[in-house]
């Protein structure tokens, strides 16, 4: 994967920028992902082998599970589903299967001292099929009125970054190109991310204040 950042002048500025779209992945603990079960019994078999519930249930037990293999595996069982439900599910095993969270928590783990290139090497190390994968599921899942009413607003926030590493934009400027953006799931980049930050209840305000962390 190659990935073409601005490594020019204003590095902390672009660093703070580059920061934003991971930062998102850490709001309200959406990186952690973790729950109380462990992969049933069965987990290590070909997930395509098993039973339309047998498979939401694997993927359910391998969610959040670290194993970006085993998360992977689960989504391509279940990707096919017309359940919006079992869509919003898919969403969340590709952005665990995309490694984004380990990226995440690289990045926050080296914050007092990464540079702009560092961060470009993390993030290039981000699956882009299964972040697109993930954007495309919850599209899905979010356009049911029932199932969006179950949609954690932290998952709202995993798209609208999702959309922008995925994209590959500009890390400058960010905040300014939402707030001139127009909330909209069908737009572009900018509207499109913008949609999904709205829908997570956020503001231009707070995407200028995540851009302030740390100056």
């Amino acid at each position: 994967m190659n990935r073409k950042r601005d490594t020019k002048s204003g590095a902390g500025k672009i660093v703070r920028g580059a920061l934003f779209v991971v930062l998102l992945i850490l709001l309200l603990g959406s990186c952690e992902q973790m729950f109380t079960f462990s992969p049933l019994s069965w987990a290590q078999r070909d997930p395509s082998n098993l039973s339309d519930a047998q498979k939401i249930a694997y993927a359910e037990g391998v969610l959040g599970s670290g194993d970006t293999d085993a998360m992977a595996d689960a989504y391509n069982a279940i990707k096919d589903s017309s359940d919006p439900d079992v869509q919003y599910l898919a969403s969340q095993l590709a952005v665990g299967a995309s490694g984004l969270n380990e990226a995440a928590e690289e990045i926050l783990a080296l914050i007092d001292t990464i540079d702009t290139a560092t961060i470009n090497t993390i993030l290039g190390s981000v699956d882009d099929t299964m972040l697109a994968n993930s954007i495309a599921a919850m599209d899905t899942a979010e356009g049911d009125s029932s199932t969006k009413e179950d949609i954690a607003l932290e998952d709202y926030l995993v798209t609208a970054a999702a959309i922008l590493i995925e994209a590959d934009v500009s890390v400058d400027n960010i905040a300014t190109n939402i707030d001139a953006a127009t909330p909209n799931k069908s737009g572009g980049t900018y509207d499109k991310a913008a949609y999904y930050l709205q829908e997570a209840g956020y503001t231009s305000t707070d995407l200028e204040n995540l851009l302030n962390f740390g100056s």
